[in-house]
């Protein structure tokens, strides 16, 4: 799944781990997101850019499909980025984790009521 070569060896460990947050807790998603965001800022600088942010929510989005939960489709996760960042090309996370944690596609996500199953072609509840 993380292997964008195919040869076992190329894994980007930061998007590994931000992808495998989620399940590493049960803690409220505010929270789960916060880890998978300081996870990623290995610098620590409390930045985060529009291209990192939609690598993050996508990371954990394939993660979860891969596994067999409904997750929503990375349109809905295009939006989400859309609405936090209005119009700027980075913020500081903390400052919107909220914000964030409380985006109607993040809630849909997190309640595992997104209309999408792994491989991403095939939307939940059509004819195949």
């Amino acid at each position: 799944m993380w292997d964008k070569v195919g040869d076992s060896k190329s894994v980007n460990l930061l998007l590994f781990m931000a992808g495998i947050s989620s399940l590493a807790s049960t803690m409220d998603v505010q929270t789960k997101l916060e880890f998978a965001l300081e996870i990623f800022d290995v610098h620590r600088t409390g930045r985060l850019r529009v291209a990192d942010a939609l690598k993050i929510f996508g990371g954990i989005n394939a993660t979860s499909s891969y596994f067999g939960d409904a997750v929503i489709t990375p349109q809905a996760i295009e939006i989400m980025v859309e609405d936090i960042y209005l119009d700027q090309s980075e913020i500081f996370y903390m400052d919107h984790l909220q914000n964030i944690a409380s985006h109607p596609s993040v809630v849909q996500f997190a309640n595992a009521a997104g209309t999408m199953r792994y491989g991403g072609a095939k939307a939940i509840g059509t004819e195949f």
